[in-house]
């Protein structure tokens, strides 16, 4: 990022106070390579994590893009589609995604961060930034106006759906086999994903009943990893059956599901498309 922008960049989001805050709800849990004052797990609210955003660098390759997570807004009926994520602690019925807040502080820390986060979330990976409220975790026995009264606002990387990485949507089992087959730079895309199930599993009470749509997308993918002859009859119901033509309608398990070739859409060679299975 050029320098002229970089400080904008600062003084856009800098508080009155020196400080920065940011969120992390992807690879920045476990791996934010830059210093920070502070590290607290909490959640946000009014929106799900999502692995629509593609990767063909850290997770993936241009032939085999790898899913990393972005945030998408909550819409009508998310409740009822993802009773797990709704907020029963904090007394709220919003949708959450929980993660962690770093406290940056010192001018040279936070244009090194920014200028590390620039390149690696902004250029390379195609996400903007936002400000949301986030709310920290207090405690088991926390009411909800402690928390309410304890939160602040955080910036958050959010991946825009028109970049040129961007995978979008897909029918579960499409999107598990994509992760568990790409690998990138850093390593292999389920890797990926399991750590941040294990984050939830390790730092977030009751973790997995909080976002079961990770734990669900780990399961499929891991099927995956394994020759059909090795799987159990509960992982061979979760393969999705052999089509012919990558350029043809999928047909799946599930009832009345189809998608039309998204993986031949999302720049997945008809050479490595030919022989998988979906």
């Amino acid at each position: 990022m050029p320098p002229i922008e970089l400080e904008k960049l600062i003084q856009d989001l800098v508080s009155v106070d020196g400080s920065l805050r940011i969120f992390g709800y992807g690879s920045l849990i476990w791996k934010p390579n830059f210093p920070f004052k502070s590290r607290t797990v909490g959640y946000i609210k009014g929106y799900e994590r999502r692995f629509y955003q593609g990767t063909t660098t850290h997770r993936g390759t241009p032939e085999w893009p790898g899913r990393v997570a972005t945030l998408i807004e909550a819409k009508p009926g998310t409740v009822e589609e993802n009773p797990s994520n709704i907020a029963i602690t904090s007394g709220c019925t919003s949708p959450l995604v929980w993660g962690v807040a770093y406290e940056l502080r010192g001018l040279a820390d936070i244009r090194s961060a920014l200028a590390h986060l620039a390149e690696r979330e902004m250029i390379l990976g195609g996400y903007r930034f936002d400000c949301v409220q986030f709310y920290p975790y207090l405690g088991r026995r926390a009411k909800p106006e402690d928390v309410a009264a304890a939160a602040y606002s955080v910036q958050v990387y959010i991946a825009e759906p028109g970049n040129d990485q961007y995978l979008g949507s897909a029918p579960l089992d499409i999107q598990a086999y994509q992760i568990a087959r790409a690998e990138g730079f850093c390593g292999r895309n389920i890797e990926y994903v399991k750590k941040v199930a294990v984050f939830m599993l390790e730092e977030v009470p009751n973790g997995q009943d909080k976002d079961r749509h990770v734990f669900e997308l780990v399961r499929r993918a891991e099927a995956f990893l394994y020759e059909e002859d090795d799987l159990t009859e509960e992982q061979k119901a979760l393969m999705p059956v052999r089509v012919l033509c990558p350029h043809g309608d999928h047909q799946l398990r599930e009832a009345n599901a189809k998608c039309t070739c998204q993986l031949a859409d999302r720049r997945y060679s008809d050479e490595v498309l030919r022989d998988v299975i979906l």
